[in-house]
């Protein structure tokens, strides 16, 4: 079930008012060529379900 390369992570992105700022979809491997310490950064600014959060 685990596809490590391949699974989608859902990032929303949220204005300062709450409003959804459409979305991106990264792979792990997207996430890890971004670097964990750009994606801890994001997590100021964006909403990553802590499920996906909590296996990077």
């Amino acid at each position: 079930m685990e596809q490590t390369g391949e699974q989608l992570i859902q990032v929303v992105p949220f204005d300062s008012n709450g409003a959804r700022q459409g979305k991106l979809d990264l792979t792990w491997l997207q996430v890890l060529q971004i670097g964990h310490r750009k994606v801890h950064q994001w997590c100021c600014h964006f909403r990553i379900s802590e499920d996906a959060f909590s296996k990077l």
